[in-house]
């Protein structure tokens, strides 16, 4: 999981924690691959033990940086029922009433 970035060489670490920073799914990619195309990849990987039954896989909620501000994994969090706690990028205006970030 090595690639040439701006940076240099390296690697990109696509994490999903709990509330208590506990590690729920990991994800190695190059350090030229953009934090965005890992996102769903990540998601599904999440696997959470339930007492009884099958293990959760969705999130109440995901917090992110403004890596994760695309139209397609604000989309894919609609879809799955999961809120979105993402900063909107310089280049996006949300003229829908939503909270800005500062």
């Amino acid at each position: 999981a090595l690639g040439r970035s701006r940076g240099g060489f390296g690697t990109n670490i696509h994490l999903v924690t709990d509330a208590n920073r506990l590690p729920l799914a990991v994800v190695l990619t190059g350090g030229q691959r953009q934090e965005c195309t890992q996102f769903e990849r990540v998601m599904d990987a999440v696997r959470v033990p339930n007492r009884r039954g099958r293990p959760r896989r969705r999130p109440c909620a995901v917090a992110g940086d403004r890596g994760y501000s695309y139209r397609h994994i604000r989309a894919w969090l609609r879809r799955h029922g999961v809120r979105a706690v993402i900063p909107y990028r310089r280049d996006q205006h949300p003229d829908d009433g939503r909270h800005r970030f500062d």
